[in-house]
């Protein structure tokens, strides 16, 4: 009889429902995972369009930055060193009373710096080494370049601004002449730089193939949030790296300014060398002095500009290339050549009265410390017994990297100088 078998059929229709409504759930779990993760790696290729960008955008203001300090080196500044040089019984002190220039002649430590790294910026420029000159010049634009290019040699000179871009997170991220040079390349920095990794992998196919459908919405979740990690990184790069693109266009465009100011001086200072046809101070009257002197406290004021880090070696935006806002802010526009340098000048900041030696030194602590951050928004304390290394002075205080956690600070001077090497 065909009755018994009812049973059965309903049994197998239960049956085939159930499995039919299984497949409709993994389905839908397949498809929203699908999305997830479909959503997820289309984000994060923005992204890395977006940072790819900024990173070339800002390696290529820091290597224009770095042309153009040592086109200046190798140019203006190069022939008033030249000329200045072989001048005798300079006096500014006694003759101009300018006070940024009291010892500034053609015998001044800072002076021979200053003509030192010009001739070897004319060498570079002039095609020596052509290989490493596109290497140097974003650690150029990145650097402060006159104590560099003031060593022994050319060759010296270029090896310093390499192996010092190798050091930088920055500079190793974005590529550039510092991987050309040996550097950390961009595992390195972005091991630096607020932790950013490669972005997130996504093996789609493998899922659906390898994984029940549960499985494959729990792995979507997963990278989606490593991929919004990702991203929230990637954003305060891209902030970082963007804020070194505009101070970096903010200072080439004062170097350029002043460049332009040095070689209309130049012009007269060279005309009345001739007209005098002698090299000697005292042969040049007092009008003549003062222009030799607005001619000297701007090359005084480019160097200081070319020598003011615009990075630390860590990767981070240097405190000293402020300066470059605070001259702007003060409102430069209609007073004179000599006006406008000693607003420059004093746009920088305060020598620190603290002391010098202690940098690239390693302190032990005799006692708990407070280290704070750059801005004082926050502070941790190293305990007694550990090291911390004095990379630099920034304003009124050393600052310090210390090595077991990795972190860099700020130590107030009386904290440091009871320290210990």
């Amino acid at each position: 009889m065909p009755l018994p078998l009812i049973p059965v059929a309903i049994a197998l229709a239960g049956i085939f429902g159930g499995a039919v409504k299984k497949a409709c759930n993994a389905s839908d779990m397949m498809d929203e995972a699908k999305k997830i993760a479909g959503d997820a790696e289309h984000r994060v290729k923005i992204f890395e369009e977006v940072l790819n960008e900024r990173k070339a955008i800002t390696e290529e203001n820091l290597t224009s930055l770095g042309q153009l300090k040592l086109n200046i080196l190798s140019g203006n500044i190069h022939t008033f060193v030249d000329k200045f040089s072989k001048m005798k019984n300079v006096n500014f002190k006694d003759s101009i009373g300018i006070d940024e220039l009291r010892n500034f002649n053609p015998n001044n430590q800072e002076f021979i710096q200053l003509k030192t790294a010009s001739l070897n910026a004319v060498e570079i420029a002039g095609g020596l080494g052509v290989a490493t000159v596109g290497g140097v010049l974003a650690a150029l634009g990145a650097y402060g370049g006159v104590g560099y290019l003031a060593t022994a040699s050319t060759g010296a000179a270029i090896g310093g601004l390499t192996g010092a871009a190798a050091t930088n997170a920055t500079l190793a991220w974005l590529g550039g002449g510092t991987l050309a040079s040996g550097g950390l390349g961009i595992a390195g920095g972005t091991a630096v730089l607020g932790g950013l990794v490669a972005a997130p992998a996504v093996l789609i196919a493998a899922w659906w193939w390898e994984c029940k459908a549960e499985e494959a919405l729990n792995k979507a979740k997963t990278y989606k949030c490593k991929a919004d990690e990702w991203i929230a990184n990637a954003d305060k790069i891209n902030a970082y790296l963007k804020a070194v693109t505009e101070r970096a266009e903010q200072i080439e465009k004062l170097l350029a300014d002043f460049d332009r100011m040095l070689a209309e001086q130049l012009e007269i200072m060279l005309r009345n060398l001739r007209q005098n046809q002698s090299y000697d101070w005292n042969d040049y009257s007092v009008a003549d002095q003062k222009q030799i002197a607005i001619t000297a406290l701007l090359t005084k004021a480019i160097k200081q500009v070319i020598d003011t880090p615009l990075l630390y070696e860590d990767g981070t935006l240097a405190d000293e290339s402020s300066f470059v806002e605070k001259y702007r802010n003060a409102g430069y526009n209609g007073v004179d050549t000599k006006a406008k340098v000693e607003k420059l000048l004093s746009s920088f900041p305060d020598k620190p009265a603290l002391n010098k030696e202690l940098v690239g030194r390693t302190l032990l602590l005799k006692k708990d410390i407070v280290c704070y951050e750059k801005d004082n928004s926050s502070s941790f304390t190293i305990k007694a017994g550990e090291f911390v290394k004095v990379t630099d002075i920034v304003g009124n205080r050393y600052r310090v990297y210390y090595q077991a956690g990795h972190l860099f600070g700020y130590l107030r001077a009386i904290n440091v100088q009871s320290n210990n090497e």
